[in-house]
């Protein structure tokens, strides 16, 4: 009787050790799967940004674009002025 139940002891103490490990194995993926996440939302979002600043500059050339059109069309010689207000935009004026 005392060793059946040994036995069974040593058992349940090799499944105990077999959960703790695999309990360890999953809890690591986790943190690693919980940073790739972080990571790429962080790369969504600098995406997006990048998307507006680009959105932007072309709305910027459509204007010149129009504004050298009408010009052409309308026979009369536009001055364009450029300013930069910072190192991600710059205004386009027509005089």
């Amino acid at each position: 009787m005392n060793s059946t139940q040994a036995i069974r002891i040593r058992t349940l103490e090799t499944d105990i050790r077999r959960l703790l490990d695999e309990n360890l194995s999953l809890r690591t993926e986790l943190i690693q799967t919980k940073c790739s996440l972080a990571k790429q939302a962080t790369l969504i979002e600098s995406a997006r940004s990048t998307q507006q600043a680009l959105e932007k500059v072309i709305l910027d050339v459509a204007g010149i674009k129009n504004g050298l059109q009408d010009s052409l069309q309308s026979g009369t010689p536009t001055k364009l002025t450029f300013v930069n207000y910072s190192s991600r935009g710059t205004e386009y004026r027509y005089e």
